[in-house]
């Protein structure tokens, strides 16, 4: 039976430019081709759930013009719900996802809503901010990279020992429940019965945007609400946005299962 996965996030269009080189200050470069795509972190996280087999919703906001109507068709297309009706959406998930390119009072409604219904939240605190030390509570598993993470503790990211103090000090904090993502290098986890190291699977790297996205979209369709196969889904989660680096842009390179699965065979 398939995860049921929400996501509460951002929708935008991303245009993507090709340069043969960073400018210099102050300096005018042609561009040799001009591309736009779906994304948001909220939206390349659901569509990343959706491809790798969760049923997914979102709850969102778009404009009513073309770039909204392109967002939601985007959605559609995978075949994720829009109709966004909160309680309902919230009240039967497995996960709720959420990031900071939307509100965090947003966040702390919708997780206070979650864990009224037994739903296993799940906080990607990207962009780095400071945060609502009240999400946290409300918060089972924390998502940062490893600078995020240091910021959002104050201990620097250097090796598995100094990931072990942000695990410590993310529960003084609220939450349990830890998964650092460390890049090219693969992803550190401690949840209340373990912890350890994943590491990633070495590909030539195209475009990293939307790797992260993929990375937690991928982990959610796969992961148990009590994380009992945390490493397990990270493999998984780590295939997952090691296809997505190989690709150019945002959504168009966000694996579906099937691509997961033909290449875990390789």
């Amino acid at each position: 039976m398939a995860n049921k996965v929400t996501v509460l996030g951002s929708l935008n269009v991303d245009t993507t430019l090709r340069i043969a080189r960073m400018p210099q200050p102050g300096e005018t470069l042609s561009t040799e081709n001009k591309s736009s795509a779906a994304g948001g972190k909220g939206a390349n996280q659901a569509v990343a759930a959706a491809r790798a087999g969760a049923e997914t919703s979102f709850i969102g906001k778009v404009g009513n013009d073309d770039a909204g109507r392109f967002m939601v068709e985007s959605l559609d297309n995978d075949h994720i719900d829009t109709h966004a009706i909160i309680k309902d959406e919230i009240a039967n998930a497995d996960f709720l996802i959420t990031q900071f390119e939307t509100p965090q009072a947003a966040t702390l409604a919708a997780f206070k809503v979650a864990k009224q219904h037994g739903v296993t939240t799940i906080l990607n605190p990207a962009p780095a901010a400071e945060i609502d030390p009240e999400i946290l509570k409300v918060t089972d598993l924390v998502i940062p990279n490893e600078t995020e993470s240091a910021e959002l503790t104050g201990i620097e990211v250097t090796d598995e020992a100094s990931m072990d103090a942000n695990a410590k000090k993310f529960r003084e904090m609220g939450v349990k429940n830890l998964i650092i993502t460390v890049g090219s290098k693969g992803a550190y986890y401690a949840t209340e019965q373990e912890s350890g190291f994943v590491p990633a699977f070495k590909v030539k790297a195209v475009d990293t945007t939307a790797a992260g996205d993929t990375f937690i979209g991928a982990l959610s369709s796969q992961l148990k609400p009590d994380l009992s196969n945390v490493a397990t889904a990270l493999v998984f989660a780590q295939r997952a946005s090691s296809l997505t680096v190989q690709g150019l842009g945002a959504m168009p390179s966000i694996p579906t299962v099937e691509q997961i699965e033909a290449a875990s065979k390789k």
